[in-house]
């Protein structure tokens, strides 16, 4: 697991850049940092060190044409090892990543198809004319953003958007489209970022640049897999039990400790579970918040980690503390996310890092790829109900939201077409006989990348922690994909086949609880004169909105009004959205730390190595 970046033509404009995206990285790498350079070309990475700690220095290379810098986990590159070895390839150490370009050398570019895992995968191809190829996995666990200046002739990327931001060396204007998208979803999907002229690599993309030409994106081909599922509840559960265990038993190989998380609900209870019937006593975490707050799981949690007879860590935070902690997670987000979760995941993951564990498995996807949602269920019983089903996951009603806008933002949203018509448009277009269906598929292939693996990657290599998700492994997703809506959603629940896989192996107070989302209790903090209330009254004020000029005072004002005498939280989740895009729009691009002294090993071409010495 690591953090890369680079560029591909026109170098030599961002040498004096080079160190700052190293230390705007840093956190994600901070065991090794090396880079290649070359007059047409440079690749950077910021190793965790996960397999064989001690060897696996980057950028990994074929002699020296081809070079890859590689974030994420490859969870079959002993047999693709294999493979290679028999056809002739030698491999200095056991790194996962050490396969890569010998596997680009033998299959060009289709080498991304062979691999299982969770990667983000930049190869410098330099054997004839250079040539850039650059690929994320089937669902974008492992993002990727990228700039193509037409001007320059340079395309840049990086793992991360402040990253991304320094490498340029100019600050972007706002993507004015992202912001309607961001109160309809609470995130910007596809392609976009809130920043214009900064896109991220979709799921299963691969892009490839030659010298002289212009990027070209595309879908890379990766092969179903050979199983069916069955019909009947019985056997189908059954079959994801055993495939569940399956991925979780590969997912459990590392060089250093492995741990879960455990909110105590049944996705991440279940990963817990298999770890200790795949033979691994994992440490459980769980997050909690001090005081007396609703929704509280630490029970649940508890009578799980009892039954599996392993140790389980609560982390707690104090909502006193989130004024503090809220910059700073808006900052590694490099753009603004709505997701209550934001805070949750920043202090879950600063606990296993404190704890010393670099890896741990969580249960995210198991809601998109098995239908958990309230809205999924709404639109089984009513297929005509679309648009309640895109506006259930945004902020407000569509009314309330053009209430919020300026005058001048609303005329353009009206103009252009609001995001809920787009995001409804492109929902018809998903794959799938019925509304359910395309649900499904929006959930997995739109929101699910955007909204929480993101978040997930993003927080938790902000604390040097690498996540593993069970439930992302393609082969579930292809059994998500097969398996009979009516055994995933229904009168009777909602997934309703991964319930059935999980009694086994869990206790029946899990089984049988109602669902609940592991989120911050977000409308219960923002009433009252709470810390939380009055940072967001604080960032919000009138002079602030009046600044960025998207936002009504006197709506937001009515909005805090509102929260005070209505329990449904709404207005809560849109102040808490409102605070978020404004701690984004007003923050100072990010400076590396003046604590970072990190050795780096430069190789290659240097035209003016001065500028890259530490």
């Amino acid at each position: 697991m690591c953090r890369i970046f680079g560029a591909f033509g026109n170098v030599e404009s961002i040498h004096s850049n080079i160190n700052t995206a190293f230390d705007l990285l840093y956190h994600g790498g901070p065991d090794e940092q090396g880079a290649t350079v070359h007059k047409e070309a440079f690749l950077g990475n910021c190793r965790l060190a996960i397999m064989d700690p001690n060897n696996g220095s980057q950028p990994y290379k074929l002699g020296n044409k081809i070079e890859v810098v590689f974030n994420g986990e490859i969870y079959n590159h002993n047999e693709l090892r294999k493979s290679l070895m028999s056809k002739g390839y030698t491999f200095e150490n056991n790194c996962d990543g050490a396969i890569l370009p010998a596997l680009y050398r033998e299959y060009g570019q289709d080498f991304v198809s062979h691999l299982d895992g969770m990667f983000a995968i930049a190869v410098l191809d330099r054997r004839e004319s250079p040539k850039l190829t650059v690929a994320v996995d089937h669902l974008g666990m492992k993002p990727l953003y990228y700039s193509w200046d037409s001007q320059k002739n340079q395309l840049t990327f990086a793992s991360e958007i402040p990253a991304l931001v320094s490498l340029n060396g100019q600050n972007p204007s706002l993507w004015l489209p992202g912001v309607d998208e961001y109160l309809t979803t609470k995130v910007v999907t596809g392609e976009h970022t809130m920043y214009k002229g900064i896109n991220v690599l979709t799921p299963q993309t691969i892009l490839t640049l030659n010298s002289g030409d212009t990027p070209k994106i595309r879908k890379w081909a990766r092969p179903e897999t050979d199983f069916s599922v069955g019909t009947e509840m019985d056997k189908s559960s059954s079959d994801l039990r055993d495939l569940l265990t399956n991925e979780v038993s590969s997912l459990l190989c590392a060089d250093v400790p492995l741990a879960t998380i455990n909110s105590g609900g049944l996705d991440s209870s279940l990963v817990s579970a298999l770890s200790v019937h795949c033979g691994y006593k994992t440490t459980a975490f769980h997050l909690g918040y001090s005081g007396d707050w609703p929704s509280d799981e630490r029970h649940f949690a508890h009578q799980v980690t009892e039954r599996l007879g392993i140790h389980q860590k609560d982390i707690m935070l104090s909502p006193s503390d989130f004024p503090d902690i809220l910059p700073e997670v808006v900052r590694h987000m490099g753009q603004p996310y709505a997701c209550p979760n934001n805070l949750s995941t920043y202090g879950l993951f600063r606990g296993v890092s404190e704890a010393g564990f670099k890896v741990v498995l969580s249960g995210d996807g198991a809601d998109e790829m098995f239908g958990g949602y309230s809205r999924i269920n709404q639109l089984s019983q009513n297929p005509q109900g679309v648009e309640g089903y895109i506006n259930a996951m945004g902020i407000l009603t569509p009314s309330e939201r053009e209430e919020l806008y300026s005058k001048e933002y609303l005329a353009y949203v009206r103009d252009r077409k609001p995001a809920a018509q787009r995001l409804m448009s492109e929902f018809q277009e998903m794959k799938g006989d019925t509304m359910l269906e395309k649900a499904l598929e929006f959930e997995r292939t739109v929101r699910l990348p955007a909204y929480h693996l993101r978040r997930v990657d993003h927080l938790s290599m902000a604390h040097s922690v690498e996540v593993r998700v069970p439930f992302c492994q393609k082969n579930i997703l292809d059994f998500a994909r097969r398996t009979p809506s009516d055994l995933l959603v229904g009168n009777d629940g909602v997934k309703k086949v991964l319930y059935a896989a999980g009694k086994p192996h869990l206790p029946d107070a899990i089984i049988n609880r109602p669902k609940q989302p592991f989120t911050l209790p977000v409308g219960a903090m923002f009433r009252g004169s709470g810390a939380l209330s009055s940072f967001s009254k604080d960032v919000l004020s009138a002079d602030t909105l009046n600044s960025v000029g998207l936002f009504n005072p006197q709506a937001v004002d009515k909005l805090f009004a509102r929260e005070q005498i209505c329990t449904t939280g709404k207005a809560a989740e849109a102040l808490w959205a409102l605070t978020i895009f404004h701690l984004w729009a007003t923050q100072p691009q990010p400076q590396p730390s003046p604590k970072i002294n990190q050795k780096r090993v430069f190789e290659g071409e240097f035209n003016e190595p001065q500028e890259l010495s530490i």
